[in-house]
């Protein structure tokens, strides 16, 4: 049985109804796991359905636990938007052993993908077009993620403490509660974000377009790296010791164009989708 998440399951053999990923009308995405540089989630893992669209899978590695969770999600959205599919998938993982950098991301694997990166205030996602679709692919980004250190979803050392000895002081909580909307800042949004990593990156990026000669001091080394490329979001944790445990979360969600749509129009239906609370993540798929 699963031991890093709570749940009843039936187990599943190979290719019997779950799939490795997330099949989408762009094309499947896929969501991966790896330590130092090497791929865990391969093989054949250890399976569990625990309802009609959730399921669970299980890998061991010679220095790491780790499960993941793939559910199908039904977003609380705003008045007048929907979705026609939104899936979630959550990692846990549990270290035996030291190892530099553990990193997950969820990428579409399809020829070419040009998205754009349309970020809020502790959200990272990337959009996706096309003249009859629109898709979001989504993840908390290092400030969120800082926020959760301690509270059990991850290890308590990485950020307050480590704030506090390059600062000298105590950094303010900047939590929003459930059911807040989050404040979309990417192409569209025109706000900065307001957490003290998202601040810090987004003031060495303006300093290095100005002129690539300068170089601010480094944001401390060994934190939280929440990434966007082309085809997807990947988030990259500082080293773990032994008995370090913790979760992260990717969302995809998509919906087609109405008819009277124009193609410039800005839905942004997706993107609320693949803002979730991991509470709502595990509801719904039926976990603790």
């Amino acid at each position: 049985m699963p031991r890093l998440f709570a749940s009843s399951g039936t187990p599943v053999a190979e290719g019997k109804g779950v799939s490795h990923g997330v099949q989408t009308p762009m094309g499947e995405v896929r969501f991966t796991a790896s330590d130092d540089g090497r791929e865990i989630a391969t093989g054949h893992p250890e399976r569990w359905r625990v309802g009609d669209n959730a399921w669970l899978e299980r890998w061991e590695s010679s220095g790491l636990e780790l499960e993941r969770l793939t559910c199908k999600i039904a977003p609380e959205l705003p008045p007048g938007m929907r979705v026609d599919g939104c899936w979630g998938v959550m990692w846990r993982f549990l270290a035996d052993q030291e190892i530099a950098r553990f990193t997950a991301a969820a990428r579409l694997a399809a020829p070419g993908p040009r998205g754009s990166g349309d970020t809020g205030q502790f959200l990272v996602a990337l959009e996706f077009e096309t003249d009859t679709w629109q898709m979001h692919i989504g993840t908390q980004d290092a400030d969120a993620l800082a926020e959760r250190a301690g509270d059990g979803t991850l290890p308590a050392r990485w950020w307050r403490d480590r704030l506090e000895e390059t600062t000298g002081r105590r950094m303010p909580a900047q939590k929003r509660p459930w059911g807040q909307p989050p404040v979309r800042v990417g192409r569209r949004g025109g706000m900065s974000r307001c957490g003290p990593v998202a601040w810090w990156r987004e003031f060495t990026a303006i300093l290095s377009d100005i002129k690539d000669a300068i170089r601010p001091p480094r944001y401390p080394e060994d934190t939280f790296a929440v990434e966007i490329d082309p085809d997807g979001v990947s988030v990259s944790l500082p080293p773990l010791t032994p008995g370090d445990r913790g979760e992260l979360q990717f969302l995809v969600a998509w919906v087609a164009r109405r008819d009277a749509d124009d193609v410039n129009a800005d839905d942004a239906s997706t993107w609320f989708a693949v803002e979730r609370d991991p509470r709502e993540i595990l509801g719904q798929a039926g976990c603790t």
